[in-house]
């Protein structure tokens, strides 16, 4: 039977399986389709666990705690042994825009239950919906051990609404790429792509920023159905972008960003034109790329490189209409993204003509580190930056350089992020 712990006035349902509103769904044994109820026992009693392994995919469920009023929300993560990292549990109560996941810590190797804070919630006439993605990969787990409800009094609701209205305290920058939506969660409806907020809601986040990379994806000579992808996930990948990933599908999660108060960003990858072997053909490579090898960098032996040049207005008008594209769709700002393959410019016949101009030499029998390549390199992307400063308004910017060994400071060089017209620069963790 259901357990309800009354220390402290908190409610702790350990029996999942009494509070599920669908008995038909559980079996004690391990079968594909069901839930499966397991019992266990911990210092604070004993509980049963509901549990979907491997390549079980059983339908969602409802968990019923029938309470009323205010409460802290915490959920019991199921970490096993020699598994800990397979384990993801989707948790979504009656009315939210999609389900926050919850995964074991990296230090639950030895396995156990974690316990982790979801949110504050008034729970009159709301149950909790329990999900296994059906678009995770063939290993995915999903186990929860318990779930404790914490009443809250009128003055700790008073403190939490004061809290939550309280601005200063949110400056965290949150990015999400979009691909991993799709690669684990085969992302195809709205509820599935809002997962890129759900988990900033009740937090410090001010800005989430969310990675243009569904569009203009480019095509294998192989027949999509014939096509041998090197991950079970990039085939979801295809199908998630190609089928849902929409200006519409945006726009709502502009909307959902919102309604959380967020800041919502759009981002792009500068130099996200292809990929190396095996992720080089398909959704890896852009359209604008394998129809424009005329575009392509060009090294100082003259061998053509696989990426694109922004020394050629045609690449820089191409990825300002990309940015402006979704920026229409009611984004807040657009995020240049400078890394993997600064600079973005080699020795293009453009680049050789325009530093012949200005200094009657040719820059390949030059070094790599001269700062008269470096100037000219740099002017290329600053009339990219200025352009699509003018183009957009003068949108506030937020733009991201890669460090390297000496605190970013070559990178910054090369991409002249010293100028006045940037609004922001957040360095990468890396890549």
């Amino acid at each position: 039977m259901t357990e309800k712990n009354n220390r402290q006035a908190e409610v702790f349902f350990t029996d999942l399986a009494a509070i599920c509103a669908q008995p038909e769904t559980l079996t004690s044994e391990r079968r594909l389709g069901f839930w499966q109820t397991v019992g266990y026992e911990t210092r604070l009693g004993k509980g049963t666990m509901l549990a979907a392994q491997n390549k079980s995919q059983p339908a969602p469920v409802w968990l019923c705690p029938e309470l009323s009023g205010w409460h802290k929300i915490y959920v019991g993560v199921v970490a096993l042994v020699g598994g800990w990292q397979n384990n993801s549990v989707h948790l979504r109560l009656t009315d939210d825009a999609a389900s926050t996941q919850f995964k074991p810590a990296s230090d639950m190797v030895g396995g156990g239950i974690e316990e982790v804070f979801w949110k504050c919630a008034d729970l009159t006439v709301r149950r909790i919906e329990l999900k296994k993605y059906s678009g995770e990969l063939v290993r995915g787990d999903c186990i929860l051990g318990w779930l404790r409800f914490e009443p809250m009094s009128e003055e700790d609701i008073a403190a939490f609404q004061k809290d939550a209205a309280d601005t200063t305290t949110k400056n965290i920058y949150a990015a999400n790429d979009m691909h991993c939506l799709a690669y684990l969660f085969s992302a195809e409806t709205q509820r599935d792509w809002n997962m890129a907020a759900q988990p900033y809601e009740q937090s410090d986040v001010e800005w989430l920023s969310v990675e243009n990379v569904g569009t203009d994806l480019g095509a294998s000579a192989v027949p999509q159905e014939a096509f041998s992808y090197p991950r079970d996930g990039d085939e979801n990948v295809f199908h998630s972008f190609s089928s849902s990933y929409t200006d519409e599908m945006l726009q709502n999660l502009v909307r959902r960003g919102h309604d959380m108060g967020l800041k919502m960003c759009v981002s792009q990858r500068l130099g996200a034109w292809c990929n190396s072997f095996p992720f080089d053909e398909g959704y890896f490579e852009n359209a604008f790329y394998q129809a424009h090898p005329e575009y392509r960098c060009v090294d100082r032996d003259g061998e053509v490189t696989e990426a694109m040049s922004y020394c050629y207005p045609q690449v820089r008008a191409y990825v300002t209409d990309q940015l402006l594209r979704r920026a229409a769709d009611g984004f807040d700002a657009v995020e240049l993204m400078f890394h993997r393959g600064v600079p973005y410019v080699l020795f293009e016949q453009p680049f050789l003509e325009l530093f012949a101009a200005e200094y009657g030499d040719d820059p390949r029998e030059l070094p790599w580190d001269n700062p008269r390549i470096t100037k000219i390199r740099c002017e290329i992307i600053t009339q990219f930056v200025r352009n699509l400063l003018r183009r957009a308004g003068h949108r506030e910017e937020i733009l991201e350089t890669l460090p390297d060994e000496n605190g970013c400071s070559k990178r910054c060089r090369f991409l002249r992020l010293g100028d006045k017209f940037i609004g922001r620069v957040r360095p990468s963790w890396g890549s």
